[in-house]
């Protein structure tokens, strides 16, 4: 039972990060250029964070590029100022950082590095470091266009000795016109189910920029949370 909550309570911190890719270049009409979205080093990506009371800034900086599994990324660090407090049906939990990489050929997140403290009941507070790495189906991944579905895995191994697998599907169901902080976006949706077919995550993503520019998370936290972008390179 103590495996199992700790397990809950990372699972649930870790597909909070599932929306991580991006697109961009052309007008929304049903499919886009094959061509994927270039993001540069040092581009910076700020969104208000919201969930229930507690409110953050999540900040994405491009920081280079490495290779996952003999697959060209961008990687990506993510700094939370301050801290997101998030609350799961297993306790409570400070979220604190997540590396990610992103391919460069589909935009889709090939690994992700979160850190969170992690309150547990016997054990107090815990430092999780979490390594998620994602496989996904051919199909997979840029061009978008309505219609499109595919499933991926994250297969999640935690510093605490938790590992486990879960199992994942994505449709884009609709072109969307979207409002946040750094403007109004004509968005992809894209809609994320469980294995047991629950959509647990919205995301939105804009054609002319190279990440999303809204998220809602359903699945993950007792309350839903929140993601909007704020600033974009150029939009200041």
């Amino acid at each position: 039972m103590k495996h199992w909550i700790l397990a809950s309570a990372l699972a649930c911190i870790l597909l909070a990060g599932l929306a991580i890719v991006g697109c961009g270049g052309g007008t929304l009409t049903g499919t886009l250029t094959p061509t994927p979205p270039t993001l540069s080093d040092g581009d910076v990506f700020e969104y208000l964070v919201t969930c229930g009371s507690d409110v953050t800034t999540y900040t994405m900086t491009v920081n280079g590029s490495e290779a996952i599994d003999n697959v060209d990324c961008y990687r990506i660090d993510v700094d939370m100022e301050p801290p997101a407090q998030r609350v799961t049906i297993a306790g409570n939990s400070t979220v604190i950082s997540g590396d990610m990489w992103v391919s460069k050929d589909t935009m889709l997140l090939m690994r992700k590095l979160p850190v969170a403290l992690v309150q547990h009941p016997d054990y107090g507070q815990i430092t999780a470091i979490t390594t998620l790495n994602y496989s996904y189906t051919i199909s997979a991944g840029w061009p978008w266009s309505v219609g499109r579905d595919w499933a991926y895995v994250a297969d999640v191994n935690s510093s605490t000795g938790q590992h486990y697998v879960l199992n994942n599907s994505v449709e884009i169901t609709a072109i969307e016109d979207i409002s946040v902080p750094a403007g109004n976006f004509s968005c992809y949706r894209l809609e994320h189910s469980n294995q047991q077919g629950n959509i647990t995550l919205i995301e939105w993503w804009a054609d002319e920029l190279g990440l999303f520019v809204k998220m809602l998370d359903y699945g993950n936290y007792v309350e839903p949370e929140t993601r909007e972008l704020q600033t974009y390179p150029g939009s200041e």
